[in-house]
């Protein structure tokens, strides 16, 4: 597969991608002392969502990113950072 000039991913694993992003999400939520389920709670996702979000084994729908940066008071591109 040849590689787009306007990804924004320089690695060839997207897996990797997911993972980091989900690497994200929990450090700014042990950043403010929130535990997974307060999390689920406030952004309306189950908790069992979250933490395969979390973990990197779950590909995190734009819908659910939007919702778990609401309600850890970040913008959305924040899990993304710089890549």
């Amino acid at each position: 597969m040849t590689k787009s000039p306007y990804s924004i991913w320089p690695g060839e694993d997207f897996d990797q991608f997911d993972s980091l992003v989900g690497h994200r999400v929990r450090q700014r939520r042990m950043a403010l002392g929130m535990s997974c389920e307060d999390l689920a709670e406030r952004a309306e996702i189950s908790q069992d969502d979250l933490i395969a979000i979390e973990s990197g084994r779950q590909k995190a729908q734009a819908s659910k990113l939007l919702k778990i940066a609401d309600a850890l008071d970040v913008s959305f591109l924040t899990f993304f950072g710089t890549i």
